[in-house]
């Protein structure tokens, strides 16, 4: 059965934690996979966790909205590595111009 609350519930997940917290100009001097990430990035990671659980919680830990928020936590993931590494490649492509 369907169940609008859980999709709000998402939904409204969504819109706090995006677009995840990038600190661009971190990365243009540092190598993703290499370094570790700075304690803003790791701050908002915390949040957007402890956000997550809070908000399984308080729907009773409902197995769609844990899978829903899962999947939008991924795609968070996704779009900070894409960040990351867009970040590292533009300071690169500018370094090399100037070389």
């Amino acid at each position: 059965m369907m169940n609008p609350k859980m999709y709000r519930a998402a939904y409204e997940y969504h819109m706090r934690n995006a677009p995840p917290m990038v600190d661009r100009e971190y990365w243009q001097s540092h190598v993703p996979g290499e370094a570790d990430i700075p304690r803003t990035e790791e701050a908002y990671w915390d949040r957007a966790n402890r956000d997550m659980l809070e908000t399984c919680a308080a729907h009773d830990n409902n197995p769609l909205l844990s899978g829903l928020l899962c999947a939008i936590y991924d795609d968070l993931m996704r779009d900070y590595e894409a960040g990351r590494r867009e970040s590292n490649r533009e300071h690169r492509a500018n370094a090399a111009k100037t070389a």
